[in-house]
């Protein structure tokens, strides 16, 4: 998902990814490109990703690695929630 020493940044509501906008060399980069789009995300988080660490914008950027990470579901869950979806042998033809 992330690329080595690269900004990843994007727009999520609700934890929703809606608009990926983009890759930067750092963080004040990311957060100029984001306020020039700042109309666009009214009511929506803007989210950035560098390294292993999450960050949103409020003033500046916010560091919340662990609450984010802490809402993403692990492969368990995920296989559980949608495993069927993709079951290799169904019962129908």
């Amino acid at each position: 998902m992330n690329q080595p020493n690269k900004v990843m940044l994007h727009i999520e509501r609700e934890g929703q990814l809606l608009a990926y906008l983009g890759v930067y060399e750092t963080l004040e980069d990311a957060k100029k490109a984001a306020l020039s789009v700042e109309m666009l995300y009214e009511g929506c988080e803007v989210v950035a990703f560098l390294h292993d660490r999450t960050y949103m914008l409020t003033d500046d950027w916010e560091d919340i690695t662990e609450d984010y990470n802490a809402e993403q579901p692990d492969w368990q869950q995920e296989w559980e929630d949608f495993g069927e979806v993709y079951d290799d042998e169904p019962n129908y033809i």
